[in-house]
Order: C-alpha cells, then sequence, then structure tokens
C-alpha cells in the first residue's frame, strides 16, 4: 500500500509485508522505517486523513489497525472492538474523517466513528466476510462500496448517524438507541432525560409508526 501527501507530495508512505511502515520526504530517493508502536510488521493497507496528513491508520495482517498522529514517527494500537485483526482495506469518509471503515479478511466490514478509537461490525446484506477493497462515495459519503474476494461488489448506505440505525430497518430498538443517544449529547440530568428512557415507553408493540414518535414528541415538549 502506498499514500501521498496530498499537502507535500515529496512525502511518501509505504506499508509492506513483513517490513512495516517506509516513509520518504524527498520523493523516493530514499526511504526510512517508520515502525515505532508497530508491533506488527504486516502492513497490508494505509490510509492518510484527508483533513489532517499527519495522521495516519495502518491496517495489518493480524494485528488490527495502528494509528499515528505524527507523521508515522510513532504508531499506536486502534483496534478497540475490531473482531477480526486481519485488515485489509481502510476507507475514510472525506467530509467527516473520523468515520472510517476497515474490510477484513474474513468478518466483513467495520465502522468507527471516532477515528479509530472504537470499531463496530456493519455488514447488512454483506454476502462475503473476504473484504479486498473499500471505497467511499466523495460525491455521497455516505454511500460505501466494498469489494469482496469472489462475491464481487457491495454498496451500503450509511445514512448520517449510521451508528444508531445499522440494519437499515427502523425498530423499537433505535428509538431507544436515539433517545439515550440525545441524552448523552444534552447531558445527565437535561429534561426530559434526568433517567434512561426506554423504547418500550414509546413504542410498546416494538414497532416505530407515526404514533410512536408522535408519543416521543409530545414527551419532549411536555418536559421541555
Amino acid at each position: 500500500s502506498i499514500v501521498l501527501d496530498p499537502l507535500m507530495t515529496a512525502r511518501v508512505y509505504a506499508g509492506t509485508a513483513g517490513g512495516g511502515v517506509h516513509r520518504t520526504t524527498n520523493s523516493g530517493s530514499s526511504w526510512t522505517t517508520a515502525n515505532s508502536g508497530l508491533t506488527n510488521l504486516n502492513i497490508y493497507t494505509l490510509l492518510l486523513d484527508p483533513f489532517d496528513s499527519q495522521t495516519l491508520y495502518a491496517g495489518s495482517f493480524g494485528g488490527g489497525v495502528y494509528r499515528s498522529f505524527d507523521g508515522a514517527l510513532s504508531w499506536a494500537p486502534a483496534s478497540d472492538g475490531l473482531t477480526d485483526l486481519y485488515v485489509l482495506a481502510l476507507a475514510a469518509n472525506p467530509v467527516q474523517p473520523r468515520i472510517l471503515y476497515a474490510g477484513t479478511y474474513g468478518s466483513g466490514v467495520f465502522q468507527s466513528t471516532d477515528g479509530g478509537g472504537s470499531w463496530q461490525e456493519v455488514n447488512p446484506g454483506l454476502e462475503d466476510g473476504w473484504v479486498r477493497a473499500l471505497l467511499v462515495d466523495p460525491d455521497e459519503p455516505q454511500t460505501v462500496y466494498a469489494g469482496t474476494c469472489g462475491q464481487g461488489i457491495f454498496a451500503c448506505s450509511f445514512y448520517a448517524a449510521g451508528d444508531l440505525n445499522v440494519d437499515f430497518t427502523v425498530g423499537a430498538a433505535d428509538l431507544g438507541i436515539l433517545i439515550n443517544h440525545l441524552a448523552g449529547q444534552l447531558g445527565p440530568g437535561t429534561p426530559p432525560f434526568d433517567a434512561p428512557a426506554s423504547s418500550a415507553d414509546f413504542s410498546p408493540d416494538g414497532f416505530v409508526d407515526a404514533a410512536d414518535l408522535s408519543a416521543l414528541a409530545a414527551h419532549l415538549a411536555g418536559n421541555n
């Protein structure tokens, strides 16, 4: 894997199988190793933050994801929640670069919404867990394409807050997650979230419909 710094085109990074990461600052005339902090040197994919060229991600074969904030001078593991540590592809949302995707050797696609701090599996409709390539649509960055080994290309849309509804089927659980997400955004003790909310409060039948949303709206209006 090779990535080029768009702000300083003489700076290039190369990921190698067994040799870790190499870095050049003179367009390849000379290279230095940049493996401080890497405990796995089988680097299959590199990703440069589209807004901050000092931030890089490295996907390894067996060691998960590593992250650097200083142009590859040092690395630290960034694989919390990543249950498959064989990472073959990495991609970032070009508008919200903290939203990342990792393609793995057998467990499909994982998503991070906090710049690699944590990951969760997101495989709705994916028929092959061996993901060799990922691409985020630059014009519609909620759409992600996954290239697999043997089953072709799959597309998935992560509408805005993809972490709130990863199966794209709205149900009572999604309503409950949204309520608690709002509670976390507003802070503890903020009405009407002074106690943990349950989706059952607004959707007792387990299906979200207009009546459930009206009940939630009325609850918010009555407590604000």
